[in-house]
């Protein structure tokens, strides 16, 4: 996720977002999707407390990237410092903050 994200960025900066930005979408869209997956699975099989929760902001992001996705096959998204912005900051939020907390869950003397 965090190289498609830096993808993304650099054609940004080279004024080539929007040639990138369909392929990036797809890949991200495919990617959240077996990820989440997987993490869930974790998640399941560790009997997390926090997992309907968890599951339920995956389940968001999947939503918003593929309604990003429907948008600029449509023709109704370009790439925009609001698009990259909501994608780091997720991955940010999600990874360094929601992520962290079941890890701990798993490391913590019970």
């Amino acid at each position: 996720m965090v190289r498609l994200i830096n993808e993304l960025n650099a054609a940004m900066q080279l004024g080539k977002g929007r040639d990138v930005l369909g392929s990036i979408l797809d890949r991200l869209a495919a990617y959240t999707v077996t990820h989440f997956q997987t993490e869930e699975g974790l998640m399941t099989a560790a009997n997390w407390t926090g997992f309907v929760d968890h599951q339920r902001k995956h389940r968001k992001l999947v939503s918003e990237v593929s309604n990003l996705q429907s948008s600029f096959k449509l023709g109704r998204v370009s790439i925009t410092i609001e698009t990259m912005d909501f994608l780091k900051r997720w991955l940010h939020t999600h990874i360094l903050e929601e992520d962290m907390t079941f890890t701990k869950s798993l490391t913590s003397p019970k």
